[in-house]
C-alpha cells in the first residue's frame, strides 16, 4: 500500500517578491503563481501561496511556470482572463504538470477553450493514484483533447521504486498517452543515485 512519506519543509524555496517575466524568439516564460499546499518531499516550492497579475501578452506561446497553477483562487475566473487577453495564435502552455487533485471537468474545458496546448499531468506517487489519474485524463479527453497532445510527469530517481515506475509505464501505454519523466536531485546529468542505481536512472 502507498505511503505518503513524512513532509519536510526545511531549506524550501521562498517565494520571489518581483514577477518573472521574459521573452525570447516569440516564447513568453511567466510565473502566474507561487506555492504549494503539499509540501511534498521531493520538492523545494513553498506553501505560501502568492498571486501575480496577468502581464501583457506577448509571445506566440505562453509557458506559465508555475509549481502548482491549479491552487489559485477562482482558478476558472483566472483562465477565462487568460482567454479573454489573448489574440489570434497565441497559445498557453504549462510547464509543470497539472494537480490532479485539483482538476474538474470544467476546468478542462476552460483549458480547451484558452488554447492551452502539450496538456501535462503530475503523477509523482505510487499506483494508488491510477484510477484519478485515469479520471483525469477522461475529463480532458471529453474536453477534446487527443492522447497525444497530453503527456504525464512520473518522478524518477527517488523512493517510488523502479518496479512501479514501469507499472506506471505500462498503465501510460494502455492509457496511449506521452510520458515526461521528471529526475529527482536536479537532472539526470547531476543526480545522485541515493534510491535508484546508476543502472535504473
Amino acid at each position: 500500500m502507498q505511503t505518503r512519506l513524512k513532509i519536510e519543509s526545511k531549506g524550501r524555496r521562498k517565494p520571489d517578491d518581483k514577477q518573472f517575466n521574459d521573452l525570447k524568439d516569440g516564447v513568453q516564460r511567466v510565473k502566474l503563481s507561487e506555492g504549494c499546499p503539499y509540501l511534498c518531499p521531493y520538492c523545494y516550492e513553498d506553501d505560501k501561496l502568492k498571486v501575480f497579475p496577468i502581464p501583457e501578452l506577448n509571445g506566440g506561446i505562453i509557458k506559465i511556470l508555475d509549481m502548482n497553477f491549479l491552487w489559485q483562487p477562482k482558478i476558472i475566473e483566472r483562465i477565462n482572463q487568460l482567454a479573454d487577453m489573448r489574440i489570434r495564435g497565441q497559445f498557453f502552455e504549462a510547464t509543470s504538470g497539472f494537480d490532479f487533485r485539483f482538476m474538474t471537468q470544467e476546468i478542462a474545458y476552460a483549458l480547451k477553450k484558452a488554447k492551452f496546448i502539450n496538456i501535462r499531468i503530475a503523477w509523482d506517487w505510487g499506483l494508488k493514484d491510477q484510477y484519478k489519474i485515469k479520471d483525469v485524463l477522461n475529463m480532458f479527453f471529453k474536453a477534446g483533447y487527443k492522447p497525444n497532445s497530453i503527456g504525464v510527469f512520473m518522478i524518477v530517481n527517488w523512493k517510488i521504486p523502479l518496479d512501479v515506475c514501469d507499472l506506471k509505464l505500462d498503465l501510460l501505454k494502455v492509457w496511449n498517452v506521452g510520458v515526461c519523466d521528471c529526475c529527482f536531485d536536479g537532472g539526470y546529468s547531476i543526480a545522485i543515485p541515493e534510491y535508484w542505481t546508476q543502472t535504473q536512472r
